[in-house]
């Protein structure tokens, strides 16, 4: 009698249960992941374009030639550059720690 054949039908369901269970699990996990990273990145984007906003409109009080200077010796690149670091910074701590969340703080 073949007995492998009927391990293996008997085998197959358990299986095939327990992978759509656990593919279905990461699934939601991961969407959980990048919702939580992309809403995180949206509101700190949304932040540094107010500040940067902010810091320009404010900049019409000093004088003419301020914004002239500023303007060549690149401190609006400068405060882009700022920013946008500060924005991939949050993100790469909220994307960790929902990954420590999601793995219980297991590496």
């Amino acid at each position: 009698m073949p007995l492998p054949i009927v391990a293996a039908g008997l085998l197959a369901p358990v299986v095939a249960t327990a992978g759509k269970f656990l593919v279905g699990y990461v699934i939601v996990r991961i969407i959980a992941i990048f919702g939580i990273a992309l809403v995180s990145y949206g509101a700190v984007d949304a932040l540094a374009g107010q500040i940067k906003t902010y810091l320009t409109a404010n900049l019409s009080g000093l004088g003419g030639d301020f914004a002239v200077y500023a303007s060549a010796l690149g401190v609006f690149d400068a405060v882009n550059v700022i920013s946008s670091a500060y924005i991939a910074a949050v993100s790469v701590r909220v994307v960790m720690g929902t990954y420590n969340r999601m793995t219980f703080g297991k590496k």
